[in-house]
């Protein structure tokens, strides 16, 4: 009896605090967001080509990949960032809501510079 029960509980332990695959956290996505942002930018300056990164319902795509966005959150609407051939990119602002929770990114003037906030 003693030995059923120390099973189950390890089979209820394992169960209950095994890693989920497929949970993208906000640090993941911030990662994931700098390194295609930064490879987008370069693209353009070498091929002298705009670049554009789509924010739409489903993830962030570049080159046809699709990259989810961090779990539960939800973009309010649909964007681009255009990225110039010279490596410019326009001020402008996306947000995820995740219930009363606002993630924005927030593409500076100048440079494209950028930055993540939560409120």
């Amino acid at each position: 009896m003693l030995v059923l029960f120390m099973l189950s509980l390890i089979l209820t332990l394992t169960i209950t605090f095994r890693p989920r695959k497929n949970e993208v956290t906000v640090q993941q996505f911030k990662e994931v967001f700098t390194s295609t942002y930064t490879a987008a930018k370069t693209r353009a300056q070498l091929k002298q080509k705009e670049q554009i990164i789509y924010f739409e319902q489903d993830g962030m795509q570049d080159q046809g990949k699709l990259l989810p966005y961090p779990t539960s959150y939800v973009l309010v609407e649909a964007k681009k960032i255009r990225i110039s051939s010279s490596g410019f990119v326009s001020p402008q602002s996306i947000n995820w809501k995740r219930g009363g929770e606002i993630l924005k990114l927030i593409i500076q003037f100048g440079g494209g510079s950028y930055r993540f906030i939560k409120e």
